[in-house]
């Protein structure tokens, strides 16, 4: 005779009870994108050095939008709507932002035109504002337009990869557990001294003891002292627990992780496939 679980006491958002699996980030969620990690690291390499390294080529007017495009419907598959959502405003915000200001300093803008009539200081002034617009410009519709989709793409793969998925995965690539072990330390203590920052601060203001409370002089020592000794005490523990899972032992180690390429990762991996052949056109054309 086989037990069930009730529907009234299975978590909210899951099918079959199964509970959220803990992800790079450290954020516990229920799973619903499910690429294998290479595919992901890929796609942050692609992504990033195409749309980054292609600047102002001709055609990549066409080849950074569609890679754009890939993060966020990435970032909807994984139930991070609110993320999808303020990345595509600051993304499309960024050609909002290119068209306004080139049509104010281009040739027949306003401040082109009042920059040739004025005089004086009105001509020192509007010179200053044509600096200033075409530096925001270079800088949010440039810089940061050119690292966000990168940024997208990163989010995805922290978001929705565990840390055995990860190792799987490195092992699967022959990477050196000197290198992978570490990676993994370090995913793992990000998030949990992120954790221990939040709990002291709370403690913190429950005491008074803050920016602007009865005592904001203790804000270092009640802060950062126990932050210290908590990061140490995580470090010894993270520790610990790599060597009782064996992740320091001279054989190859097993996994329970999921790890393999889909029909999602072949799509991906084709279109990683199709953007830097894209790219190379380009260079040599």
């Amino acid at each position: 005779m086989t037990a069930t679980i009730p529907a009234t006491a299975r978590r909210p958002g899951t099918e079959s009870g199964a509970p959220p699996t803990a992800t790079i980030a450290g954020a516990n969620t229920t799973r619903r994108l499910r690429l294998d990690p290479r595919t992901k690291i890929l796609l942050v390499v692609t992504i990033s050095t195409i749309v980054i390294a292609g600047g102002g080529r001709p055609g990549m007017e066409i080849v950074a939008p569609a890679l754009a495009v890939i993060p966020f419907v990435l970032l909807l598959a994984a139930g991070r709507r609110r993320f999808a959502a303020a990345y595509a405003a600051l993304y499309a915000g960024t050609f909002a932002v290119d068209a306004g200001i080139g049509w104010l300093v281009g040739p027949a803008g306003p401040l082109s035109a009042a920059y040739g009539t004025a005089t004086g200081g009105a001509a020192a002034g509007t010179g200053v504002a044509v600096a200033v617009l075409d530096t925001v410009r270079m800088t949010y519709c440039g810089v940061f337009a050119a690292c966000m989709p990168g940024i997208a793409a990163g989010v995805v793969l922290v978001s929705t990869t565990t840390v055995g998925e990860f190792m799987a995965a490195m092992d699967r690539w022959r990477v050196p557990s000197s290198v992978t072990i570490p990676l993994a330390v370090v995913f793992r203590f990000l998030p949990t001294v992120a954790e221990e920052h939040a709990a002291i601060g709370d403690a913190m203001r429950q005491r008074g003891i803050m920016l602007g409370g009865s005592r904001p002089w203790k804000m270092l020592e009640y802060r950062l002292v126990p932050l210290i000794a908590s990061c140490v005490k995580i470090g010894d523990d993270l520790s610990a627990a790599a060597l009782t899972r064996g992740l320091g032992a001279p054989v190859r180690r097993t996994s329970l992780a999921d790890v393999g390429f889909r029909a999602a990762d072949i799509v991906l991996l084709g279109l990683c496939a199709a953007a830097w052949a894209a790219w190379i056109v380009l260079l040599l054309s």
